[in-house]
């Protein structure tokens, strides 16, 4: 329940405080949380990382540590890039996701379906080359493909999604394999549409993400929503408002299909895992529960 992960914050924090810690972890989705109730909380570092980083986190940040560093990193690999942002950062990053810097030994491109570089600032698939190269995984092949690339090559895809800026420093926009996809080409990134849907002031908490339409294999965006008590609005409401704020008209209405959840599901909270980001697994459950089972998947 909600009120559950906010007493875990709290007695995170507690500890946090008492055992004078001045470096910690903590995921996207706690740091929301300890802003948003206003939890007491103080480091002189926090680290986060494992989700997509907003930059609005930054807007607040400087109430809760000295510096605030964001990293990428996956199992394979381990660390692959970080950045460290201070309270003078604030005004030079407003929008859209913090970006990271590689680390030394790492290299970064972003490739298109066909493996073909993108110049800076365009979005495909992110690809990592490091001298830290692991072997495989345990009791597990990699798929033939994936293995013969990075043996002959070195380069391995984490399955991420974003791109290059002409600074050379890399946006991690999401899984390549939550995109949303309609047409066969127009693509979109979950966030896009979770950063319009909680501008709305009765919005707590929202997560995007695609479902696979079984007739066209389109991958059409769905939604789920936590409100503040009391606030909640129709699915029909939240529609009209997502389609206000992509100025979708009759001139442009193919970026319904791209914008606009086909569905929207209602949460008092989301479901977590141990490590307090939200469960996409059971989100995703739940939401397969509420659409026709004979179109989506």
């Amino acid at each position: 329940s909600s009120m559950a992960t906010a007493a875990a914050a709290v007695k995170t924090c507690e500890i946090i405080a008492r055992e004078k810690v001045t470096v910690a972890l903590l995921v996207p989705s706690m740091l929301d949380l300890v802003m948003k109730k206003n939890i007491s909380l103080r480091l002189k570092t926090i680290v986060t990382g494992g989700m997509i980083v907003h930059s609005s986190l930054l807007k607040n940040i400087h109430k809760l540590c000295d510096e605030f560093i964001c990293m990428y990193a996956s199992t394979e690999l381990a660390l692959i890039a970080c950045n460290t942002f201070t309270e003078k950062d604030i005004t030079n990053t407003t929008k859209g996701l913090l970006s990271c810097r590689p680390l030394p030994g790492i290299e970064i491109k972003v490739t298109d379906d066909d493996g073909f570089l993108l110049p800076a600032g365009q979005r495909g698939s992110i690809q990592v080359r490091s001298t830290r190269r692991f072997n495989g995984y345990l009791n597990q092949n990699l798929p033939p493909e994936s293995k013969e690339t990075l043996q002959r090559t070195g380069w391995f895809c984490p399955d991420d999604g974003g791109y290059v800026t002409e600074d050379g420093e890399l946006v991690v926009e999401g899984r390549l394999q939550d995109i949303i996809q309609v047409f066969g080409w127009k693509k979109m990134f979950p966030f896009e549409i979770e950063n319009v849907i909680k501008t709305k002031s009765n919005v707590s908490s929202a997560i995007v993400m695609s479902l696979k339409d079984k007739e066209n294999g389109d991958l059409p965006p769905f939604a789920a929503i936590v409100y503040h008590p009391n606030v909640e609005e129709s699915c029909e409401s939240m529609q009209d408002y997502i389609r206000k704020e992509f100025n979708i008209t009759t001139e442009n209405q193919m970026l319904e299909y791209l914008c606009v959840p086909r569905g929207i599901v209602n949460f008092k909270q989301f479901p977590v895992l141990a490590n307090g980001k939200p469960n996409h697994r059971t989100i995703r459950q739940i939401i397969l529960e509420t659409v026709d089972s004979e179109k989506y998947e």
